[in-house]
């Protein structure tokens, strides 16, 4: 079993363009209020999950994503992908960017930076 995205770190240098983008908060939030067919993946811990996520948030912690992200998403479908500053989110669009996913985001600087509609519990 693997252990999530711990044993993936792709070499990063200044002649590679991410295979994915990264959007605001506020870009989110519209996209959520225009109700648009978005699959928003929280990458945190449950607990985190669990005090604060996106409306209708999917739950795939780090320690999980790798064994978990081909039997609940989409490559087709637009990912967009949360965490609590912006960093774990990342490492997960590198990782769907190099499983063949070509419309994956990340929201700058994570659950910090979003003061939209929220939720609370499982």
């Amino acid at each position: 079993m693997r252990e999530g995205l711990a044993g993936y770190n792709p070499r990063m240098d200044e002649t590679t363009t991410p295979a994915y983008k990264t959007i605001t908060p506020e870009e989110v939030a519209q996209k959520l209020a225009r109700r648009e067919d978005v699959y928003v993946v929280d990458v945190r811990t449950p607990r985190e999950y669990r005090a604060r996520h996106l409306p209708d948030a999917i739950l795939l912690p780090t320690d999980e994503f790798a064994d978990r992200y081909a039997r609940e998403l989409d490559p087709e479908d637009e990912v967009i992908l949360v965490c609590e500053r912006g960093l774990s989110s990342e490492a997960a669009a590198r990782y769907l960017a190099s499983q063949g996913f070509t419309n994956v985001a990340t929201m700058a600087g994570g659950m910090l930076r979003y003061d939209g509609p929220v939720e609370t519990g499982s």
